[in-house]
């Protein structure tokens, strides 16, 4: 994909599929590609928090990104391979072994305990050792280490590296809008929401390039972040407020892995919602509510890129 078309739209979060046995399902992991693809996505996202990629060993993450690689360039999309670890050691590490494995690009947090000072520092030693474009993900509730906006502006502007900066700690369209304030006019900036896609219409009319998060309906985000591209606000709004009742729901902490997983698979798209332990179980009422949503949407044709229906 040529850079100027990189890291613009939505760029769709992969689950990581499991058989019921908690095993790696590759061949579910790859039609999950393949229907981000055809949802309208940019690119895929593997081994991010909501991709369980702390419950996977290591051959196992080789394995994830490999298999993601093939289905993407076979689908026309980027890969884009979570890196994120408790040192930096281990980050380099997986960032040279997702390369090798064929991802396209790399994100990660900064490690815990990295100084507001170092994140500069760091992020380059990591785009030297990745050899793919760097994406910098803000997510303080995981990593500890907190990035304010005129520092992700630094960092989005002085290291070579970096190519987009994904935003999940909120108020993220107000970050937007203080971190493109700040940037410099020699490099484009490629800001991207997250949080499930929550504030996705604010995020882009406050100038983000797209998103790069998960949900149950790609093709909504997808839709929106076109419409919204292309100049209709209206429609990018309806169809936002569409959808934005799932979006709700998937966001249900502490069980939104479970959700979404649950959801795909009422869709038809997973084989299986198996989430590896140790985590919690949903109940009847909230399968029966995941059941009431894919009714309401059902039959839904939304027309993706040339207007062809998923």
């Amino acid at each position: 994909m040529a850079d100027e078309e990189r890291f613009v739209g939505l760029y769709s979060v992969l689950p990581t599929p499991f058989d019921e046995d908690g095993e790696l399902d590759l061949r579910a992991l790859a039609g999950l590609v393949r229907f981000a693809a055809r949802a309208g996505a940019r690119g895929v996202t593997v081994l991010g928090v909501m991709g369980e990629a702390a419950k996977l060993t290591e051959g196992e993450r080789e394995a994830v990104v490999r298999a993601a690689a093939e289905a993407a360039a076979e689908a026309g999309v980027d890969l884009v391979a979570g890196v994120s670890a408790a040192g930096e050691r281990p980050v380099l590490v997986q960032a040279q072994a997702a390369r090798a494995a064929g991802a396209a690009a790399v994100m990660a947090s900064p490690p815990p305990g990295t100084p507001q000072d170092a994140v500069g520092a760091f992020y380059a030693r990591l785009a030297d050792a990745a050899g793919v474009p760097v994406v910098v993900q803000d997510l303080p509730t995981a990593s500890g280490v907190v990035l304010p906006a005129p520092l992700l502006a630094a960092v989005g502007a002085e290291v070579a590296g970096v190519a987009a900066i994904k935003l999940e700690d909120p108020p993220t369209p107000l970050k937007v809008s203080a971190i493109l304030r700040r940037w410099g006019e020699e490099r484009p900036a490629q800001v991207m929401g997250g949080l499930g896609g929550l504030f996705l219409l604010e995020e882009l009319r406050r100038g983000a390039s797209g998103t790069m998060t998960g949900f149950g309906y790609p093709e909504a985000l997808a839709g929106v972040c076109r419409l919204a591209r292309a100049g209709d606000w209206e429609g990018a709004r309806t169809l936002f407020e569409r959808f934005l009742p799932v979006i709700r729901y998937e966001n249900m902490p502490v069980v939104s892995v479970n959700v979404r997983k649950a959801l795909l698979h009422a869709r038809g798209v997973l084989p299986s919602p198996a989430v590896r332990r140790p985590a919690p179980e949903l109940d009847e009422g909230v399968r029966a509510e995941i059941d009431e949503y894919v009714r309401r949407y059902a039959g839904e044709a939304l027309l993706v890129g040339g207007g062809q229906p998923i």
